[in-house]
């Protein structure tokens, strides 16, 4: 019988506006040197985000379009393209030009799940997909209203469940959240439908949800901003920004079978893919290097690094070639426990 789930992670970190908000992000923005070829310096690149304006996805694309441009000659875009969770700007991405002017910021968890949860309408191979690198992993954090009745997982057990909130049905914290329910041995109760998380967070303030899931980052700031609090991390290991907040294995009435085990390992395994950026299938590989090259001199430049961090994000990359493995393994070997479970909403 199907229960719920969710994650824990390793690191695979190298080295030392459809709604159309636009936001014009010109190539003129400092980065390091200039990577540009011939063949992108002269073609605007629309970056996507399917998600509206605001929340980490939107916040990274726009940190990192103005130094792709800066690498490529050329200037890149940002648009977002909210739609079913991010599964339409993946679609538009899968019939995209094959000349690098298009590209996609997602998260690689939705990436990957969208076949599984939602076969019918995905449009789109992840295995086919072309990969410029990995952004940022971070672990995702379960965290609730102060006056939720319950202050750990094991009185979220004790208690017989809790209510949570997503966008659509097969969007990452949908996956996320019927993840944990799955570990914990509970019945999912998700709210699905809201427009996006920024509208499920109103709905936790509102009490009309218990807890949410969230990135690390998206959760620090939801809890500094509001009167919420950390349950559990999802991970392995306890996070440094959260060192009193206790992961989803230390919880003491928490009894993992094998299937359990072996989804809640898969989920935080692709967790691991993290904030990533693609482009479609038909991109040459000559343009593609191109790409990738311009992605890996943006994450690993220090004064890059500096600045990410004062807006308060991370750079933890992967390169293309590093990303494009990992997502390659995941997407054509997930076990038939985990796509049991997420495929269980699939339409």
């Amino acid at each position: 019988m199907l229960k719920s789930i969710k994650p824990s992670r390793k690191r695979w970190a190298f080295g030392p506006a459809s709604v159309v908000a636009v936001v014009m992000l010109s190539a003129s923005c400092s980065a390091s040197g200039n990577s540009g070829g011939d063949d992108l310096s002269s073609t605007d690149i629309t970056l996507t985000v399917g998600v509206n304006p605001g929340g980490g996805q939107d916040a990274y694309a726009r940190f990192m379009a103005p130094y792709l441009g800066e690498e490529l000659g050329t200037k890149v875009t940002v648009a977002n393209q909210p739609g079913a969770g991010t599964l339409v700007a993946m679609n538009e991405l899968a019939k995209g030009a094959d000349d690098g002017s298009e590209l996609v910021l997602n998260g690689g968890t939705a990436t990957i799940t969208f076949p599984v949860t939602q076969p019918s309408v995905t449009k789109y191979d992840p295995s086919e997909l072309k990969y410029l690198g990995r952004i940022s992993s971070e672990p995702n954090v379960l965290y609730a209203r102060a006056d939720a009745p319950f202050d750990t997982i094991d009185e979220m057990i004790e208690q017989g469940g809790f209510r949570s909130g997503a966008a659509s049905t097969g969007s990452q914290t949908y996956t996320d959240l019927l993840v944990v329910y799955y570990a914990l041995g509970l019945e999912p109760d998700i709210i699905s439908g809201y427009q996006d998380s920024g509208e499920t967070l109103l709905a936790m303030v509102r009490g009309e949800i218990d807890a949410q899931t969230g990135s690390l980052s998206s959760a620090l700031e939801d809890l500094e901003a509001n009167d919420f609090k950390a349950i559990a991390v999802l991970d392995h290991e306890r996070a440094p920004e959260l060192p009193d907040v206790p992961t989803i294995f230390e919880a003491k009435s928490l009894s993992l079978d094998e299937d359990q085990k072996t989804v809640l390992d898969t989920h935080i395994s692709i967790l691991e893919t993290g904030r990533i950026i693609m482009a479609p299938p038909g991109v040459s590989e000559e343009t593609l290097t191109e790409l990738q090259d311009a992605f890996e001199a943006v994450v690993t430049d220090e004064s890059v690094i500096g600045e990410a961090e004062d807006e308060n994000l991370q750079i933890d990359p992967l390169t293309g070639q590093e990303l494009t493995e990992l997502m390659q393994q995941l997407s054509t070997s997930l076990p038939e426990a985990y796509t049991d479970l997420v495929g269980s909403v699939a339409d």
